[in-house]
């Protein structure tokens, strides 16, 4: 935190907390003293250094987003963005169309964003409740919402009650809640290379993480019963349908990991966010659904498939929500309107048209892929197509490959930010349009080239 020990707030100032310290971190990054791609503090931590409640510093990265000074990555946190070179205040961090490739946007590219189905969502919304559309009393989200969860989870053999759901805003907020449950010194293991944004929130309130490793099947469960020998978790945290490198994002035997959970006594957290994406024939059957004891915490997103900071968790008991509405960040007509579109056909209806283009974009960076980068290059899919990593074995210096492409307006998503080392590049299909993956690829390979001819 010491590049940070120059922020000065006065909470007796007629200009909000919030935007004095979106101001001050303005200025650091203008002045170079936070460099792009540099990851800003976990909420709490930033909160506990500056004496600040939580909801200021949300506010403040959310301001810094608006102005394009930030971007989000979901699921690891909030990065320093870079200076546009034909605005005096900051670009963007996903831009689009002509100005630049991004595969750092996980949300779906303009082309695929339900507009039409989300625009007569939220007017069917407003013509059936006027201005109660736009209030949510019950702290743990629409009950209408909830209910429609509870549906089709049920059509995944996953039978929870709407009582026991709890409309979230993303995975953060899931362990933000999660994490009231625990005491200090708790351990949580975290799968790793995945979810490391979840770790940020447990450490950030003293609670112990250990990365538990994956292999071809998923989830280790070999390293998992050696930590066990160690450890005693209270949590597990894993992803489903979504391939890491070396992973096949899926546990190997649903069942076993469900004994361990049990003999052990703890829980285990499945974060099924990637699920829409997945062919149905290759899609993996939820731990969820073989869970008798209520021992798995389900949890879904959809930021990444329809572009909204909205979704659910199930609860081990109606009582364990949180008690006040100010962690659904989701507004109440969003809530609502995504429940009319949840619930009708279009929402299936983009959701296969998600799959199809994905598809067809995974095809189009494995082609880009193979005609352009150097066989001391490794391949990996994700499961759900959704994303391409990328590792050179013989990069020197993977940094000014990363700062070559900013030059270049390419935006990647470095392997630190999932805990891998930076010869890694994470690769998200579904932000660019499908007629630039393959030049953005393109781009890649000749940086690395030319990287390569440097002494």
């Amino acid at each position: 935190m010491n590049e940070f020990a120059s922020i000065q707030l006065n909470k007796k100032s007629s200009t909000p907390v919030y935007r004095q310290l979106g101001e001050a971190l303005s200025h650091l990054i203008a002045d170079g003293v936070l460099q792009p791609h540099h990851k800003l503090p976990p909420i709490r931590k930033m909160a506990n250094g500056l004496r600040i409640n939580n909801d200021t510093v949300i506010n403040a990265y959310k301001y810094l987003e608006s102005i394009g000074a930030v971007y989000s990555v979901i699921g690891s946190g909030t990065y320093v963005s870079y200076p546009s070179e034909q605005d005096s205040t900051f670009a963007l961090a996903a831009p689009r169309g002509k100005t630049g490739v991004n595969f750092a946007d996980s949300g779906p590219s303009p082309e695929l964003f339900p507009s039409k189905a989300l625009k007569l969502s939220f007017g069917e919304a407003l013509e059936r409740e006027g201005a109660a559309a736009f209030s949510c009393s019950d702290s743990r989200g629409s009950e209408e919402l909830r209910k429609a969860f509870s549906k089709r989870m049920s059509l995944d053999g996953i039978f929870t009650p709407h009582d026991y759901i709890q409309i979230i805003s993303g995975t953060q907020n899931a362990a933000d809640i999660i994490s009231r449950w625990l005491s200090l010194g708790d351990c949580v293991f975290i799968e790793k290379p995945a979810l490391m944004g979840m770790a940020s929130v447990f450490e950030s309130k003293g609670i112990q993480t250990v990365g538990v490793k994956s292999d071809s099947c998923g989830l280790s469960l070999k390293n998992l019963t050696e930590l066990l020998k160690t450890f005693k978790p209270k949590l597990l945290c894993t992803a489903a349908n979504f391939r890491q490198p070396a992973s096949a994002g899926c546990t190997a035997d649903g069942k076993k990991l469900l004994d361990l959970a049990y003999a052990y006594k703890f829980q285990i957290l499945e974060d099924d966010s990637f699920g829409d994406f997945v062919p149905l024939k290759e899609k993996t059957p939820a731990i969820k659904a073989m869970d008798r004891r209520n021992a798995v915490i389900y949890v879904k997103t959809f930021n990444r498939l329809a572009g909204i900071k909205l979704g659910f968790m199930t609860l081990p008991s109606k009582r364990q929500g949180p008690k006040a509405t100010s962690f659904i960040q989701a507004s109440g007509i969003t809530q609502k309107a995504f429940s009319i579109f949840y619930q009708n056909e279009a929402f299936d209806e983009f959701a296969s048209k998600m799959r199809l283009a994905l598809s067809e974009r995974l095809e189009d960076a494995l082609a880009a892929a193979d005609a352009y980068l150097s066989d001391e290059t490794d391949i990996a899919r994700s499961l759900s197509g959704a994303c391409l990593w990328i590792r050179f074995r013989a990069l020197a210096n993977p940094d000014a490959l990363y700062n070559r492409l900013l030059q270049r307006n390419v935006i990647v998503i470095p392997g630190s930010v999932y805990s891998l080392d930076n010869a890694w590049m994470c690769l998200y299909l579904s932000g660019v349009e499908k007629g630039r993956i393959v030049e953005g690829i393109r781009i890649i390979a000749e940086e690395v080239k030319r990287l390569g001819t440097l002494s």
